[in-house]
């Protein structure tokens, strides 16, 4: 079985891989954000943590998907709709929940908090993504170990938002070339890879880091991507009932942090278990609540006006591939 014949079927595991790395961020996040933990993960001492390497599976999983629907989409304008559909209204539905519910959580008051530019800044900034996110509202979460922030996941979907418009505009300017695109495609992704791997490797000399540089090479290149493809396509049966559920793992990464931080506020004494435990199932919950409410008719609404435009004997439209961000 050839990888082409699978790359435009849902009938993978994907959304249970995904979810997973999802978990594992919520996970690695409870070190730091649990009540009584000094922030130190017990793996750290390697130099990596199960949170980083969910978020490379994330962008790796989102490099080969956003790949194959950049390659079947119609157009530039159906592959722009497909990735907007995906990533803003679950991102709209979150900021729109979290920015009243959180204010029960300030000590700002009421015009401290609705009226402060740092509010607004949450909402436009987290709305578009394109131009940075921010995790901060007034006076949120004064009391918790790590006083002040909000959702420090969001950091990551910017980069996978110019991920997107990089891949497109590679896209576009091979696309004029004709019938040797696929080639230059792929000579442009492994040069970007090659370059963010340089820029990552100088990083790291200089005993620092450059996460940009190495999502990138995650999204460009997909390290780990044999095991991930294993898991993904071959196992089945019962395993692939999952995807009856739903898409839930973009809903744990966006909801996962404001509810760790809401946990330790209402439970301050509450151990690691404890609070891994409450903070998972209040998660999923929200997250459930996002694909079945948000999402997914979200994407629906964007297959349907695709199956508007196709041209008549077109032939299938191309589907909407998931994303790492859900």
């Amino acid at each position: 079985m050839l990888l082409g014949s699978l790359d435009r079927s849902r009938d993978n595991n994907f959304n249970l891989i995904r979810l997973l790395a999802a978990l594992m961020v919520l996970v690695s996040h409870s070190y730091v954000l649990a009540p009584g933990c000094d922030g130190s993960e017990p793996w750290h001492m390697l130099g990596i943590t199960p949170g980083s390497i969910a978020v490379d599976v994330f962008f790796f999983c989102s490099g080969l998907l956003v790949m194959s629907s950049w390659w079947h989409a119609p157009s530039l304008r159906a592959f722009a709709l497909a990735r907007a559909a995906r990533v803003l209204p679950g991102m709209w539905a979150m900021v729109a929940l979290s920015v009243p519910v959180l204010f029960l959580f300030s000590q700002a008051g009421a015009a401290g908090y609705f009226l402060a530019p740092e509010t607004w800044t949450y909402v436009l900034k987290n709305s578009t993504l394109f131009f940075g996110t921010t995790g901060n509202l007034p006076r949120v979460f004064e009391n918790n170990p790590l006083a002040g922030a909000v959702n420090g996941s969001l950091w990551t979907l910017p980069q996978e938002v110019r991920c997107y418009a990089l891949l497109a505009v590679v896209g576009l300017l091979a696309r004029w070339v004709g019938r040797h695109q696929r080639r230059l495609v792929t000579l442009a992704w492994v040069l970007l890879a090659l370059a963010s791997a340089a820029l990552l490797l100088r990083a790291g000399l200089r005993g620092g880091d450059d996460p940009s540089s190495r999502l990138l090479m995650m999204f460009a290149l997909g390290a780990l991507a044999y095991l991930v493809l294993v898991l993904a396509y071959l196992p089945g049966g019962a395993l692939r009932q999952f995807n009856r559920l739903g898409d839930y793992s973009y809903g744990v990464y966006i909801y996962a942090f404001p509810v760790q931080q809401a946990v330790t506020a209402l439970s301050p004494q509450i151990g690691l278990p404890a609070h891994i435990a409450v903070s998972t199932a209040m998660t999923l919950l929200l997250a459930v609540a996002s694909w079945h409410a948000v999402e997914s008719p979200a994407l629906e609404a964007a297959r349907r006006w695709r199956a508007r435009r196709r041209p008549a004997g077109g032939g299938p439209a191309a589907p909407v591939a998931g994303t790492a961000a859900g």
